[in-house]
């Protein structure tokens, strides 16, 4: 029985999976080009590093909906943009101070209808401290109805093993 419990979600998954691939160029019965999608989420990709090198909040959150959903690491969850507000202002304005620079590297974009994953690296690089640091992240995009992108959400944390405990 246990077996059989765990198989369960390994189907689903195939199934979402391949249901979603057939019908991955067609929203709505209308033809979509799939691949100006992927650029264009690439294209904000660029953008979102670009914003926290900038320490533009503003901007970064218009990256998101409404009722975006960050996950950052060692933080609870965040929901909607005026949640996420207060984490991202004191990310950014710390980012500024070392002058951070943000480069984000998608390895993955599946476009799906009007929602996407994008799955990628992203490397930062402080020029007033000399140090490099690298995480992982899944962004889930969804396409409004003017056709652009806006991230739903994000869940990222870092490659690096965590600081030895002082004592």
């Amino acid at each position: 029985m246990r077996k059989f419990l765990c198989i369960i979600p390994l189907v689903l998954l195939l199934c979402f999976s391949f249901g979603y691939q057939r019908g991955e160029k067609v929203v709505k019965g209308s033809e979509v080009n799939v691949q100006a999608d992927v650029d264009a989420i690439k294209k904000l990709s660029d953008e979102y590093g670009a914003m926290v090198t900038a320490g533009d909040t503003e901007g970064f959150l218009n990256l998101f909906t409404n009722d975006a959903v960050l996950m950052p690491p060692n933080h609870k969850m965040l929901v909607g943009k005026e949640e996420i507000r207060p984490l991202v202002q004191g990310i950014l304005k710390d980012a500024k101070e070392i002058e951070l620079t943000e480069i984000t590297t998608p390895s993955e974009i599946k476009v799906f209808g009007n929602w996407a994953f994008d799955l990628g690296i992203t490397t930062f690089k402080a020029r007033g401290k000399p140090s490099e640091d690298t995480n992982k992240y899944i962004r889930i995009w969804q396409k409004m109805a003017d056709g652009s992108w806006k991230l739903a959400r994000v869940i990222f944390n870092s490659n690096n093993p965590l600081p030895p405990e002082e004592e």
